[in-house]
């Protein structure tokens, strides 16, 4: 399944210089590509921080389940090794990118 970002320029003012189709060109430091392609039964790494100690930089997962909004994992490393999570899309903004915009 394909996964495609949502970004959006935060002032609206700057949205004329910096149109969508641009800004899904670029991949700031930090951030996922526009795209990500993904299938049930692959190991991902998990870049953010989410709920430490089960979910952080580093934990390893299998996806179980993908649907529009949700990516379903097992857990396979760490304390809660074995246990299923969920993980919805995710707001994220870019420091070193001359325009503050959000990707989710």
């Amino acid at each position: 399944m394909d996964y495609f970002s949502i970004d959006t320029v935060i002032d609206s003012e700057e949205s004329v210089h910096f149109p969508t189709e641009f800004l899904n060109s670029q991949t700031p430091s930090g951030m996922p590509p526009h795209k990500i392609s993904l299938k049930v039964g692959v190991p991902i790494i998990l870049l953010r921080n989410l709920n430490s100690p089960r979910l952080c930089n580093g934990t390893r997962l299998r996806v179980t389940s993908l649907t529009k909004n949700v990516i379903e994992a097992e857990i396979l490393t760490g304390c809660a090794k074995g246990e299923k999570i969920f993980l919805p899309k995710i707001p994220l903004y870019p420091n070193d990118f001359p325009v503050k915009f959000r990707r989710v």
